[in-house]
């Protein structure tokens, strides 16, 4: 979005907490969701595969409860740590592969 008034009064929302979660509009095929309800009789609606997303918007006050919005810094911390994460297993990984074919080099 970038540095426009819209944007700075977005996240100042975000921050006071005035905007704190999400509200979108999507569509199912068949056999792609189901109703039930949980052990306080609350309905739930299941969802194992979106067909297509229309419309995400931040809010107040979401259609879907439990959902909730995060300013990109956090988003950006959180894939970082992922990515970091990821790095550490693939590098693990080669040291493995390289014990083994040392390994396999000293038995011959």
């Amino acid at each position: 979005m970038g540095n426009t008034q819209l944007h700075r009064d977005t996240l100042e929302m975000i921050e006071r907490g005035d905007l704190y979660e999400s509200s979108f509009k999507f569509s199912v095929g068949k056999g792609d969701s189901q109703f039930t309800r949980d052990e306080n009789g609350d309905l739930l609606h299941i969802v194992t595969k979106i067909r297509g997303l229309y419309d995400v918007s931040i809010v107040g006050d979401g259609a879907y409860n439990n959902t909730d919005i995060a300013i990109r810094s956090a988003l950006d911390e959180f894939e970082l740590a992922e990515k970091q994460e990821r790095l550490q297993q693939l590098k693990e990984e080669n040291q493995s592969k390289r014990d083994y074919l040392t390994t396999l080099k000293n038995s011959l």
